[in-house]
């Protein structure tokens, strides 16, 4: 899908609040660029996996890519809510076996640990409360 550009009507309404209209805040990339390591997606899972390869090794070059702003997809229009995968263990499990589907499970969980333990760590305002889900069918 094209977006209009410099159009930020379609924008969760959060993120419209949050950010200032300024077509200059994320510039497209249009030269040549090289990194150790590229993430496509500047949502909650790509903004996270950067922050853990740099506190795991702090020399990789780390690019994310993102077709507008980072946490302008899916992860800004879900009211801000970081959920484990369990909702997914049918999909994973067809995929992989039993074992592996739970232990991705589990890396989603302790995702949701070490982000909460980051933004305290390091005084991040996020509104980070765990409240807890239910899921129904």
């Amino acid at each position: 899908m094209q977006l209009p550009e410099k159009d930020i009507r379609w924008r969760s309404h959060w993120l419209r609040q949050a950010l200032p209209e300024d077509p200059d805040l994320a510039p497209p990339l249009e030269e040549t660029t090289q990194a150790d390591i590229c993430i496509v997606g500047g949502g909650y899972l790509g903004l996270w996996t950067a922050i853990r390869l740099k506190q795991h090794n702090p020399g990789f070059d780390v690019v994310i890519v993102e077709r507008d702003i980072c946490g302008g997809g899916p992860s800004g229009r879900n009211s801000g809510m970081v959920l484990s995968a369990w909702t997914k263990y049918s999909a994973l499990a067809a995929l992989r076996d039993g074992n592996d589907a739970l232990s991705i499970i589990k890396a989603s969980e302790a995702a949701i640990g070490g982000i909460e333990a980051f933004c305290k760590a390091e005084a991040i305002d996020a509104w980070f409360d765990r409240i807890g889900w239910i899921w129904g069918a």
